[in-house]
């Protein structure tokens, strides 16, 4: 390709509630406001709008999991699916549902590696609450 011809990439692809900037090369994602708008926090309303937080890559399991853990503690609370939660519950949802708009900060880099690397290694770390293992039994 001649130098003056530069292919530019002003686009933004979504597949499986990923977004792609191709000018940056990430992953973002884009928040939306569960559809609790105008609701009062009900068990069914609550689980509603964890199910639609679709992240298939668990880019944001850190917020994911608060969610999932606080749905365990509605679940444990006994509370009905039409009652609405007690104060206590209401106020982690309200925080939860207050944090969302920081989603929309996030940014992965698609390409993690170097160029020419000369060894590659691939290291992983958990640190998961207590609360996060009662989820995800080892």
């Amino acid at each position: 390709m001649p130098p003056d011809k530069k292919i530019k990439y002003t686009t933004s692809y979504k597949t499986l509630g990923v977004m792609w900037k191709a000018e940056r090369d990430v992953f973002t994602f884009q928040a939306q406001q569960p559809l609790m708008d105008n609701k009062s926090p009900t068990k069914r309303n609550v689980l509603s709008a964890i199910a639609s937080l679709f992240d298939p890559l668990q880019f944001l399991a850190p917020f994911t999991v608060r969610a999932k853990v606080l749905m365990q503690e509605i679940w444990m609370a006994g509370i009905d699916w039409h009652d609405e939660l007690s104060e206590n519950l209401k106020a982690k949802w309200e925080k939860l549902v207050s944090e969302l708009p920081q989603l929309s900060k996030v940014a992965i880099p698609r390409c993690l590696r170097r160029p020419n690397p000369v060894e590659i290694e691939l290291h992983l770390f958990s640190d998961a609450p207590n609360d996060a293992l009662r989820l995800f039994p080892i």
